[in-house]
């Protein structure tokens, strides 16, 4: 038998918790009190975690229209909540219409939780049409069932045997859920408007939900609530955006739709049903729709995924710019964009979400939701501002990442040139002005998740992406981040270091551990197996394994400390007679 030793590493192993946790405010002025009350111009006063100042005479508390919000004040846990601890969640929704993705090229083990969508209760696509398509009808959704449609549909991406999507997920130890609902589910919406205090058929809507996870073996649901919109496809649906929910002006707080504590209610049975199991929804990110959803939702919720994307592009009077920046953009900096159309950013999302954004005219500050419930999209498509939705349709075309690249291969570092260091994509030529999500960009809400302590990154979604083994793929660039940043804030993530110069490569080698396994990518290797042997700073070896595929992990339950990594080529002699 006949040995080289391919590769020599240092794999150093912590457990300590460390967080920057960049959220600093002000310090709070005295709490008000109502026994000072009345209060004139200029008295400072805070409350529930803000400065205010009276601007005229006031004998009731803030906010309102005599009080000036001057900002959040005071430690950020005690504003905002704790920071997230550990590793960030990469959640990756898998679409089941897009049938011409290459499943081989599927890689789970770049993201922690892959959400297949959707299954739905009602759907209504362009040319559906169905025996009953009047929303406002007492029986618009007739039985509460999934379609069978949507049942098949997503089955056939988690078993059939082109995708797999289960199976080879699960060996990734990537967890697999289910997205239910959907931008065309008014099916979703009707039930929740219509059963929203019905606790009879809350247990039963949630029994259906939970019977599926617990029938194919998944780990959890996403709740999907959109479709507050009218839809020409769907008789007498109606606009459900421009809730006020308090206002700079003192406006009372008109509360969640009834859809959405429909939603919290459902959220909450589920957890009642099956504790254990991953629960999450997603919700808009801007007030306009944002202000239907409820905040109670959150108790039930193991995160919630932030659409910071469609700033820009989904509606006919949108400012041309990006879509999914990550920081505040300039007023008067882009074609369109005004006060009163705006472009928002993550960041602004984010304090809306948060509660300690400044108030408008239609909520007096935003939410109260932690920070470490919080997640921030990535959209892997950009919005071509040269090309109005055909037939009619509100908007602006969009394109995948993948065909943005195939047309322009210099896109990935094609820049605006408009947000100098904010990395926003943008392709002006040839009569077409496209702006999109950069590996740059994609590396900055990474950086910033960990920075601010939030929980993770939404994706929508991953077949848009290139080969995520691709130097440009946006997935391979939140990955590794995702490492990088991990390690840097010692948060257990482990990873391996000084990696030597393969003798058959000239790149370095793929390793990196994690929840006890040691996880490795040798693609180009030629020759199997391998052998892989563990030794403490004495010599001892502690672990020892043959590795016969290129790509894969194995388990090496550890202690804190260091340890050397050998790989080790091994030759077979092979003797005929």
């Amino acid at each position: 038998m006949k040995r080289s030793t391919y590769f020599t590493v240092l794999l150093i192993i912590v457990t300590s918790v460390y967080g920057y946790g960049q959220y600093t405010f002000q310090d709070c002025y005295d709490a008000y009190d109502q026994e000072n009350a009345p209060f004139v111009q200029g008295d400072k006063v805070s409350w529930e975690g803000i400065n205010y100042e009276a601007k005229f005479w006031i004998d009731s508390p803030p906010p309102g229209q005599a009080w000036s919000n001057k900002g959040a004040c005071g430690d950020a846990s005690g504003v905002i909540g704790a920071e997230f601890e550990g590793k960030r969640r990469v959640i990756g929704y898998m679409p089941t219409w897009q049938k011409d993705y290459d499943f081989s090229t599927y890689d789970p083990s770049k993201i922690s939780h892959v959400i297949v969508s959707f299954l739905d209760f009602k759907a209504v696509d362009v040319g559906d049409v169905f025996e009953n398509m009047d929303y406002t009808s007492s029986d618009f959704v007739s039985e509460i069932k999934f379609s069978d449609k949507s049942v098949k549909d997503v089955d056939s991406i988690l078993t059939h045997s082109s995708t797999n999507l289960l199976s080879v997920s699960k060996a990734a130890n990537t967890k697999v859920m289910v997205a239910i609902g959907g931008a065309i589910d008014y099916g979703f919406l009707w039930l929740m408007n219509k059963y929203y205090d019905d606790d009879q058929k809350i247990t039963q809507i949630a029994q259906l939900m939970v019977d599926y996870v617990e029938s194919r073996g998944l780990d959890g649901i996403d709740l999907d609530m959109e479709c507050w919109w009218i839809d020409n496809n769907v008789n007498k649906t109606v606009e459900d955006g421009g809730r006020i929910r308090g206002s700079n002006f003192g406006d009372a707080d008109q509360g969640p739709h009834v859809a959405a504590v429909g939603i919290t209610r459902l959220a909450k049975k589920i957890k009642e049903l099956k504790p254990d199991m991953l629960l999450s929804s997603v919700v808009f990110g801007t007030a306009w729709y944002g202000n239907n959803y409820d905040e109670e939702m959150a108790d039930y919720l193991d995160w919630i995924g932030i659409f910071t994307y469609d700033f820009t592009g989904s509606w006919n009077e949108t400012p041309f710019g990006p879509h999914g920046a990550l920081r505040k953009l300039p007023l008067n900096t882009y074609p369109n964009q005004s006060a009163d159309n705006p472009i928002a950013s993550g960041e602004e999302v984010l304090e809306y979400w948060m509660g300690i954004a400044e108030p408008v005219w239609n909520h007096d500050g935003g939410f109260d939701i932690e920070r470490n419930k919080l997640c921030i999209g990535a959209p892997f498509y950009g919005y071509d501002f040269s090309t109005k939705k055909p037939n009619g349709g509100n908007g602006y075309e969009f394109e995948r990442y993948a065909d943005i690249v195939a047309k322009y291969p210099d896109a990935p570092t094609s820049y605006d040139p408009q947000s100098p260091g904010a990395f926003n994509g943008n392709i002006n030529q040839n009569g077409e002005n496209i702006y999109y999500e950069t590996p740059k960009r994609i590396r900055e809400k990474m950086k910033f998740v960990y920075d601010y302590g939030h929980q993770g990154i939404i994706i929508w979604e991953l077949t848009q992406d290139l080969n995520p083994n691709h130097q440009d793929s946006l997935l391979k660039h939140i990955a590794d981040e995702n490492e990088i940043q991990c390690a840097n804030a010692e948060l257990g993530c482990n990873v391996l270091l000084s990696v030597d110069t393969f003798e058959e490569r000239s790149n370095e080698a793929i390793l990196f551990f994690s929840n006890n396994n040691i996880h490795y990518d040798f693609t180009p290797l030629k020759e199997n197996p391998l052998k892989i042997e563990i030794f403490d700073l004495t010599g001892r070896k502690i672990k020892s394994t043959e590795i016969k595929n290129n790509k894969g992990s194995f388990s090496f339950d550890s202690t804190v400390g260091v340890y050397v990594v050998k790989g080790t080529k091994v030759s077979k002699l092979i003797y005929t007679y």
